[in-house]
């Protein structure tokens, strides 16, 4: 029994919407066009139309220009729009139907080299090859169609025809050119019947067995791909023109796997009823589906045919949430087991969590117990500048002026994006861009600058600073929202005099955050904090740094609970992940419930990410706004490495804004969110709001008061301006 398939699916994927370029778009145009066609013409004929019925008909419509029409022997056919786009055209003749096939070839002029039957007779195959200018030396081999090896027929030939000889009538051949044209090695084919061809008519794409002629032609429709949970209709017909078809025998498998089933009858679970018969496919799986064909002959001859592929696409829904993979490195991408000891400055001491006593006691950079970023201790690296210690190396917290830090460990990663019930994975970002399903890029958001390290991980951008864009061991994050020497655990004390580059930087729990300080200043105090660390304001791609190493396994790998102290007291937490203001809030920080507001669900995290003040970064939308004179001045006039600027949209909205940084990565901003205008379309359910034209600047967390609408993943914007609920924390860089 023998089988053959035409899917009027094209085979690489050409109709997949997401991934459509202007000339996919127009070639899945032509296609559609000379679908609607090949219906016209099998309705008018009965289901029997010839290739020249359907040419007539193309002409008619004007899809093609007639004069193009190039003759290509043996029932095919180039035909050529008015814009340049080639098709190949040919036609299946069946028993009861005929079907039209049709297939992309190129561009006019720019057409790769082809095959020409100029003739063929009961025992011979003439043939040309079309486009070889300049070849001098052709090897021409041929094979039956169900071999698998081919045999030489001229070693070398400085013809670029030649006729095959000898052949058997009724029989396809596959025949095979080679040559080198400009310096690269070609092989063209083309499978060929000899004998006797029907008028207008050719069975090239036939598969003929000795032991009888069968076919099947499945038809697809649609015609494009389907999205996930969408049905597609296909209708099967069998024939073989000596022992008939068995189709009660007959059976079919829709599945997402290209590996044959076989011939055994119990691999599949779905019979034909009639020839003809029209199937309904509701694939289950995003991807890549494919119909299996099981044709059985009434001589008991089994047969088994692969469609192509039936794409499936699924939107990436980015703000759905999704598994953040980190792979550590090296300075110079190396993947490394276990994280590198951390970068520590000569003003920087080294802390660890004394468990007996509940404090931060004094270590050593080379104590083994300083830190251990694995899946069970989570225990990342904490050091403090200017802190105070007792006799038994305890840090005073109640003291004033210090600042405590985090180490962020350089890293690569990427996310799996998850489908709406939280399991499925439906696609990825990596080092190209933000994939979907089916491994295409999403168009426009393809990363510009991106380091890949392999199996799809990118270096994050976080891990580059200075001028020359140098490539750093890791960052030390500030543990707490900034105060300064005037905070205390009073909300109006510590707004008295902020708008200031005056006031002492310290970064510890239990006090009012600084606020009501514009970016400019912001900027200027971290900078001026410790320039020996290379001391500066947070930048968003900095707070994204964070955020995915919290969201990975070796962070805290759910959601970050609320500070929803009302006061801004550093270091708070409510009573879970989205409490409403001052809702069981503690403000220790050591807690169990304390320690589900930091990044790690411990004491060895960052915390104030979630809530408390809203916290500026250092980034804005480049829109030249009249407050970047002002209240932005520092930062806008500040270097290019301590700062992340984002491109103007074609309007002077959220949506457009956001919908033109597609490409930026890292950031936790466009890889982490649905949209950028929307109350809850980040990780969490979080607030999604990109800056616009009034408000040019990123703030990051949400505040005290939003609830599941605040959180780590939070962005919205400002512009600049001084205001209550607004503060920072500063980044180290140690040399």
């Amino acid at each position: 029994a023998g089988i053959t398939i035409n899917l009027l699916l094209a085979d690489d994927g050409l109709f997949n919407k997401a991934q459509q370029s202007k000339l996919e778009q127009r070639k899945a145009e032509v296609l559609d066009q000379l679908y609607n066609a090949e219906a016209a013409v099998s309705v008018e004929y009965l289901g029997k139309p010839t290739i020249k019925n359907f040419l007539e008909q193309v002409y008619q419509e004007q899809i093609v220009v007639e004069d193009d029409t190039e003759d290509l022997g043996n029932g095919a056919y180039n035909i050529y729009t008015e814009d340049g786009l080639v098709f190949e055209v040919s036609a299946i003749i069946g028993t009861n139907v005929n079907d039209i096939v049709y297939e992309y070839v190129g561009q006019a002029g720019n057409l790769p080299p082809a095959i020409r039957v100029k003739n063929t007779t009961t025992n011979s195959i003439e043939i040309e090859v079309l486009r070889a200018e300049g070849v001098t030396e052709f090897k021409y081999s041929y094979k039956l169609h169900t071999d698998d090896s081919y045999t030489v027929a001229q070693e070398s030939s400085n013809s670029n025809t030649y006729t095959y000889t000898g052949l058997i009538s009724n029989t396809i051949y596959d025949v095979q050119v080679e040559f080198t044209k400009d310096g690269e090695p070609v092989t063209i084919t083309k499978s060929v019947l000899v004998g006797e061809i029907p008028s207008g008519a050719i069975k090239l794409r036939s598969v003929t067995w000795s032991s009888g002629i069968a076919t099947a032609t499945i038809t697809l429709d649609p015609t494009t791909a389907i999205e996930l949970g969408e049905s597609l209709t296909a209708a099967v017909t069998h024939i073989d023109n000596e022992s008939g078809v068995d189709i009660e025998s007959c059976k079919w498998e829709l599945n997402n796997s290209s590996t044959p089933l076989g011939t055994e009858e119990s691999s599949y679970t779905n019979i034909f009823t009639s020839n003809g018969q029209q199937l309904t496919l509701t694939p289950t799986v995003a991807g890549n589906n494919y119909l299996h064909v099981l044709t059985i002959d009434n001589a008991g001859n089994k047969r088994e045919t692969i469609s192509t592929a039936i794409v499936v696409n699924v939107e990436v829904d980015r703000g759905n949430g999704g598994n953040v993979n980190i792979q550590f490195l090296n300075t110079s991408n190396g993947i490394v087991s276990s994280v590198p000891r951390p970068s520590l400055g000569s003003d920087m001491t080294a802390i660890k969590w004394d468990t007996s006593t509940s404090k931060w006691v004094r270590t050593t950079s080379s104590d083994p117990e300083w830190y251990s970023y694995t899946t069970v201790d989570k225990k990342w690296a904490n050091a403090v500048v200017g802190g105070t210690f007792d006799g038994d190396g305890n840090l005073d917290e109640s003291a004033t002026g210090y600042a405590m830090f985090v180490w962020i460990p350089r890293y690569a990663y990427k996310i799996e994006y998850l489908a709406a019930d939280g399991q499925t994975v439906i696609g990825y970002s990596d080092s190209r861009g933000i994939v979907d399903i089916n491994g295409n890029v999403v168009e426009g958001t393809q990363k510009q600058g991106a380091v890949s390290v392999g199996d799809n991980y990118v270096v994050h951008p976080a891990f580059s600073y200075f001028e020359d864009n140098r490539a750093i061991s890791g960052i030390w994050v500030a543990k707490f929202e900034v105060s300064h020497t005037g905070c205390t655990t009073v909300a109006s004390t510590g707004q008295t005099g902020t708008n200031t580059t005056n006031l002492t930087l310290q970064v510890k729990p239990g006090v009012t955050s600084w606020r009501s300080i514009t970016v400019s200043n912001i900027f200027t105090v971290c900078q001026n904090y410790n320039q020996t660390l290379n001391s500066h304001m947070m930048k968003n791609s900095e707070w994204g740094a964070v955020l995915y190493l919290a969201e990975s396994k070796y962070g805290k790998n759910e959601e970050i609970w609320i500070n929803n102290s009302s006061s801004y007291i550093t270091g708070s937490a409510g009573s879970s992940a989205s409490a409403a203001q001052n809702v069981g809030t503690t403000n220790d920080y050591t807690s169990t419930q304390g320690q589900e507001a930091s990044t790690t669900g411990n004491v060895y995290g960052i915390y104030d990410m979630s809530g408390a003040a809203y916290e500026y970064v250092a980034a804005y939308v480049n829109n030249e706004n009249e407050n970047s004179t002002s209240y932005v001045s520092s930062l806008v006039s500040a270097a290019s490495y301590m700062k992340d600027v984002y491109a103007v949209g074609s309007e002077a909205t959220r949506a457009a804004n956001y919908a033109a940084n597609s490409g930026v990565f890292g950031d936790t901003v466009y890889e982490t969110s649905s949209n950028g205008d929307s109350i809850n379309g980040s990780w969490h359910g979080d607030c999604s709001y990109f800056p616009n034209l009034s408000g040019f600047c990123l703030d990051r967390g949400g505040g005290y008061s939003g609830g599941s609408t605040d959180g780590a993943f939070f962005f919205s914007y400002g512009d600049g301006s001084a205001v209550n609920y607004l503060g920072f924390r500063p980044v180290l860089i140690s040399p």
